[in-house]
């Protein structure tokens, strides 16, 4: 049986390792371009360019 401090420590390493895949994933080129062409693809066409460009900068922060 597991004590509860192991477990608590099996479970900080599982994020710990989920947060630094995630980073890695997420600060990839190509997963910034498929989410933008996702966000801009749900965008009507009459959408501000101000507004355009803060959801651009927010994507790529």
């Amino acid at each position: 049986m597991l004590s509860g401090a192991l477990v608590a420590l099996l479970c900080l390493a599982v994020f710990v390792v989920f947060r630094l895949g995630l980073w890695r994933n997420l600060s990839s080129p190509k997963a910034s371009v498929m989410f933008l062409f996702i966000f801009f693809g749900t965008l009507q066409t009459g959408t501000f360019y101000w507004a355009l460009d803060l959801l651009r900068s927010a994507i790529f922060m």
